[in-house]
């Protein structure tokens, strides 16, 4: 889907960041083939497709991000918020939270919290409680006291049941 595309694209331009500012080469997508079943397909491929995607970056944790890189990447979370692109500003989030940054935590969390994404308002944003514990206790770790209160209180609280 053209979300999926644009989350691969973000992460693949966090990545590339990373790799410059630690002195290595940019990187480039890697071709990873990717089998497909399809229903009636016909005999010389006997219903099996190869097609060939990039392969997601994957993001060291931990690996800091300067402020100058931090702010630019704020900016385009905001970016992608206003378009209501959710997939592509929660990964970005992600990346800042796992460089460290105790507000991208807290900012990635109260996006799956099932209190505040009803306050959001935006398309396609949907409340996860255990994403938002993960990323609430991440933001905990890294300092924060509101984040660390909210913790206690979602694991306090019961799942609603399906």
């Amino acid at each position: 889907s053209a979300a999926l595309a644009r989350a691969e694209a973000n992460a693949a331009d966090a990545a590339r960041i990373d790799g410059q500012r630690n002195g290595a080469a940019p990187t480039a997508p890697v071709p990873e083939p990717v089998q497909v079943q399809t229903e009636g397909a016909s005999a010389p491929t006997g219903g099996v497709s190869t097609i060939k995607r990039t392969a997601p970056a994957s993001i060291p944790e931990g690996a800091p991000i300067s402020n100058q890189d931090a702010a630019g990447l704020f900016a385009r979370v905001r970016e992608y918020l206003d378009k209501s692109d959710v997939a592509s500003a929660r990964l970005l989030l992600e990346h800042l939270a796992l460089s460290g940054s105790r507000e991208a935590a807290e900012r990635l969390a109260r996006s799956y919290d099932p209190a505040h994404v009803a306050d959001l308002s935006l398309a396609g944003l949907h409340p996860d409680r255990d994403k938002a514990i993960k990323w609430y206790r991440k933001a905990a770790e890294l300092g924060s006291v509101p984040a660390g209160a909210r913790l206690v209180t979602l694991e306090q609280t019961q799942p609603p049941r399906n």
